[in-house]
């Protein structure tokens, strides 16, 4: 399952394969701030990017 994060509280959940990305924070009810955790693999993409 995919985790997501909110930019503004920190809340971490994971959400199932298939479904939508959550509009608003479940926590703090924050609207725009949930985004997808980086995987070691996406930080290794990013970094060999900026070379």
């Amino acid at each position: 399952m995919p985790s997501v994060y909110c930019e503004s509280c920190g809340f971490k959940s994971e959400i199932k394969k298939g479904k939508p990305m959550p509009k608003k924070c479940q926590y703090c009810d924050s609207k725009g701030t949930v985004k997808p955790v980086k995987t070691a693999q996406d930080l290794l993409d990013e970094v060999s990017r900026l070379k």
